[in-house]
């Protein structure tokens, strides 16, 4: 279980404010939403040393900050590979783009990720609202 979800298993959910969070069953729903007619529901994170320590290392992005962005109702696209694309900000302050693909029973990977670029921000902010 990711670190965020041990913190969520013994927290308040009226105190932890990250908007789609609930805890159900002793089961944290960190995310849940649709992309053309298909539910995308993560409830984990796969995280090993392959993909936290790329991102880490490679991009500066701690796997908190991946996690947070999840938490907090990201715009979701699918990409040509069939992985999705998660947009939006951590607490920490940044914006980041993070590439994930969903393995069995809710469990959401972490490929890779990065800060928003300038085009990334705009089409952020102008699909978000929607």
């Amino acid at each position: 279980m990711s670190p965020l979800f041990q913190g969520l298993m013994n927290t308040d959910t009226s105190v932890f404010d990250y908007g789609r969070s609930s805890l159900v069953d002793n089961l944290v729903i960190l995310c849940i939403t649709y992309h053309k007619g298909i539910e995308l529901k993560i409830v984990d994170f796969e995280w090993d040393e392959g993909n936290s320590l790329h991102l880490e290392l490679r991009h500066g992005i701690e796997p908190w900050e991946a996690e947070e962005v999840f938490a907090r109702g990201p715009l979701f696209r699918k990409t040509k590979k069939g992985h999705y694309l998660a947009m939006g900000p951590a607490s920490s302050g940044r914006s980041l783009t993070l590439v994930f693909e969903m393995k069995g029973k809710g469990t959401a990977r972490v490929i890779t990720g990065w800060d928003m670029n300038d085009a990334e921000r705009r089409y952020y902010l102008k699909n978000k609202a929607r």
